[in-house]
């Protein structure tokens, strides 16, 4: 019996194989044409997201150490997450094609050794959790880094973050999950130990999309607050320009939590729902795309690195003074914030704002 079967209909494993739910119309075609279907749509969409980003990142005026750096970043994350989702939705076929093989011939055999110990199964398996890992790895570090930026550089501050990220990025539950996988799921101490995986899977998704959302709100806050302390300076012009960031960064940002927790209830709730689909794919998919959603915002005038560092140097007197990571200085003819409206003006047709 496949595992996707099996993490469908944990009862069959538990009393007595039910071929009826195995070999149903859901778990068969509607499943896993669905998660195809949905996986290839996503991943299509991230496609045309990640080369609009790598368009408006090389065009950017800015640092070259920092848009590589944000280069790097994008492109690792979207070929890692886009290559372990494609591993996953394709491993729906496989299984289809050993379903039919199955019916056809009526011989359970090369179905039941694919799914208990197949070294195909089982490094698409390893493939798709290494990948899950890394992606996610690797759109936590870009939030944390612009937390670590909007925070001034606080080092107290990237620690937790960093902390919370690698403590929350499933590879217990992964390497259980893939243990009870390899060593077969007939065995009733490996389907228990398959399942404990399962379970620590479920509290990663919930646990992980509360870091994340945490990531956001405090990227959000952030910005907000540095409206709230310029307005007095730039007036009620700026303010509302630092709150269409903070909405921003709200609006990309939260997507990949809300998979998280999709996916969670997917996996909890399948049994009701009927249709077994995996949302493993979206969610690695998902991602990539937060971050890379936000760099494209980021290039169009409306995000963290332009709209904040337009204003982050104002003239106020001759001694200066300090609003957080806000440096507030006369003495410069024109500031880096200057400088940043008028390449924003030119390129996007933006007001200047005096």
């Amino acid at each position: 019996m496949s595992v996707r079967a099996a993490q469908t209909n944990p009862e069959v494993m538990s009393s007595s194989v039910t071929y009826t739910s195995i070999f149903s119309v859901q778990n068969v075609i509607i499943g896993p044409a669905t998660t195809l279907a949905l996986t290839v749509f996503i991943a299509g969409f991230y496609t045309l997201l990640y080369g609009l980003s790598t368009y408006l990142l090389i065009k950017r005026r800015s640092l070259v150490l920092k848009k590589k750096v944000h280069l790097v970043w994008t492109t690792a994350v979207f070929f890692i997450s886009t290559l372990g989702a494609l591993t996953a939705a394709s491993n729906y076929i496989v299984d289809a094609t050993y379903y039919y093989e199955a019916v056809k011939t009526q011989d359970l055999g090369p179905l039941v050794a694919y799914s208990t110990g197949g070294r195909s199964q089982t490094a698409m398996a390893a493939l798709t959790y290494v990948c899950y890992i890394i992606s996610n790895c690797i759109a936590d570090g870009i939030l944390i880094h612009r937390c670590y930026i909007l925070y001034g550089s606080r080092k107290a501050l990237f620690g937790v973050l960093i902390f919370l990220s690698f403590s929350t990025n499933g590879v217990v539950a992964a390497a259980i999950k893939l243990k009870g996988q390899t060593s077969g799921l007939i065995d009733q101490s490996n389907w228990a130990f398959f399942l404990q995986g399962t379970n620590l899977q479920v509290a990663y998704y919930c646990v992980n999309a509360g870091v994340n959302g945490c990531l956001t709100l405090i990227l959000a806050g952030r910005i907000w607050w540095m409206g709230q302390q310029t307005r007095e300076y730039l007036g009620p012009t700026a303010d509302r320009r630092y709150r269409a960031v903070a909405a921003v960064i709200l609006e990309s940002g939260i997507t990949y939590p809300m998979v998280l927790i999709v996916q969670a209830v997917m996996i909890e709730k399948t049994s009701k729902i009927g249709v077994p689909m995996d949302f493993t794919p979206m969610a690695m998919l998902t991602a990539g795309i937060a971050p890379t959603l936000i760099n494209v915002r980021i290039s169009i005038g409306r995000s963290v690195e332009t709209s904040v560092y337009q204003n982050s140097m104002v003239r106020h007197d001759s001694n200066g003074i300090a609003l957080g990571s806000l440096k507030v200085k006369r003495a410069e003819s024109q500031t880096m914030s200057e400088r940043s409206q008028d390449v924003e003006q030119r390129g996007h047709g933006y007001p200047q704002t005096k």
